[in-house]
């Protein structure tokens, strides 16, 4: 059977109405609150639901994924809970049956996103098959492309840095999209040890997808996808207006190109990154409906980092038991990540709630785990971030002559860095120390 841009017309309308309010009853969301996690409009997800119009594969995609939907579930409970299903009204009336019905299946529901990246598709769950059509432009052997893109970089690596972009610009096998993707992924390790390599690393994304080869609408995704990078250098570094600048030409891109790039390139790392940004602009709103965007379609890739954005989000709102529960849940599964810095982040966000709970004995312990996963891992500038989590301890230990000290150390170290934002944190924290204690700033 043939899906396309609508649903097969052997599947019967009143079957998919009843289909897609059983997804939605399996998470126990409303309409409105779907609507919110998958970015899809309200009006469209009635539409859909009423039988007005059918949803096309990404739309039942993001909606399997934002309920959680098991192929277990999908395979074997849901014909069975269709033929039982008894139409209720959108207040949810007949949900209670359903979610009894399916009690001993919803642990294995929350293993979705794993799940949809072995099957790749949710209506591959359902039993149907897809026609593909030619994507003009987007890369056909991604596999291969990316294994490629190592050695591309390790001979790039033989160039001074400063002679990247002659040789992106002259030799053609580097203008290649994994390469892009590569380097961006690269920058983002960057940040944690040099924020100006981090953004030359990123430039230098951008300009390989300027060049890369493939149609204009496959080029201005891959743009968009660099384009974010440099946004998040930016606002590491303090630059929250050309971080803006930086998104919104993002944003502007993925428009154009993000349907082709979105097979492609990972839309959820681009929406934690901006939700990032949006933290830092006190946009909380704003960043926890990105972040809850991004979870909805993400493949089970970057789970716990997005659930460490969302910790970092708790604690600069001023919820520090919100962050604290976030990272408790997160404490076994970051144990085997293989990325190391995960596991720093989540114990340093765990050493800055603990201190900010006054919970100090226990903060004690963690930031010195947080000390040695820094030295293990060598970055220079989340080594200065361990002295600042320092300093917070040693003030929550009455120890305010060793927390000066400290803060003080950290202020002139990011202003080593040209971290003046971080600096102006820091001051400011040291500022109110001062003024408590009675002593003059210097």
């Amino acid at each position: 059977m043939t899906v396309k841009r609508e649903i097969a017309k052997d599947v019967e309308r009143e079957e998919l109405k009843r289909l897609l309010r059983v997804l939605r009853a399996l998470g126990g969301l409303s309409r409105r609150e779907l609507a919110k996690i998958t970015g899809l409009p309200l009006g469209l997800i009635t539409r859909f639901e009423q039988g007005e119009t059918f949803p096309n594969q990404q739309d039942l995609e993001t909606i399997a994924r934002a309920v959680r939907v098991s192929a277990d579930l999908v395979s074997e409970e849901i014909p069975a809970v269709l033929r039982a299903w008894q139409d209720g009204d959108d207040k949810g009336e007949g949900v209670a049956s359903l979610r009894e019905l399916d009690q001993a299946s919803r642990e294995i529901a929350n293993e979705v996103a794993r799940v949809l990246a072995r099957v790749g598709s949710i209506l591959a769950l359902y039993a149907f098959s897809e026609e593909k059509e030619p994507r003009p432009g987007v890369p056909e052997h991604l596999d291969q492309d990316r294994r490629e893109a190592q050695d591309l970089r390790a001979r790039l690596g033989l160039v001074e840095a400063r002679h990247w972009v002659t040789v992106v610009q002259t030799a053609p096998e580097f203008q290649n999209w994994a390469l892009c993707e590569l380097i961006c992924e690269e920058s983002t390790r960057a940040v944690a040890d040099s924020v100006g390599r981090a953004l030359q690393l990123a430039n230098l994304a951008v300009r390989i997808a300027e060049l890369a080869g493939g149609e204009p609408v496959w080029r201005a995704g891959l743009q968009s996808y660099a384009w974010a990078f440099v946004g998040n250098v930016r606002r590491v570094w303090g630059n929250l207006q050309g971080a803006e600048r930086a998104f919104q030409k993002s944003i502007e891109l993925w428009r154009i190109g993000g349907e082709a790039a979105g097979h492609v390139l990972d839309r959820a790392w681009l929406l934690s990154l901006e939700s990032s940004l949006r933290r830092e602009q006190r946009r909380f709103g704003e960043a926890l409906t990105l972040l809850d965007q991004a979870l909805a379609i993400d493949c089970g890739r970057r789970q716990v980092s997005l659930m460490l954005t969302r910790s970092a989000i708790c604690e600069q709102m001023g919820d520090p038991e919100g962050a604290l529960g976030v990272l408790q849940r997160l404490s076994t599964i970051v144990e085997g990540e293989a990325d190391p810095r995960l596991l720093f982040v989540h114990r340093f966000n765990l050493g800055a709630a603990l201190c900010h709970l006054g919970r100090a004995e226990e903060a004690r312990e963690v930031v010195e785990q947080v000390k040695e996963l820094a030295l293990e891992q060598d970055n220079r500038i989340d080594l200065v971030r361990v002295g600042w989590l320092e300093g917070k301890l040693a003030l929550r230990l009455g120890d305010s002559q060793k927390a000066i000290s400290l803060l003080r150390q950290v202020r002139r170290d990011f202003l080593a860095a040209d971290l003046t934002h971080d600096a102006d944190l820091v001051t400011a924290e040291l500022s109110g120390l001062l003024v408590e204690t009675g002593r003059r700033p210097r």
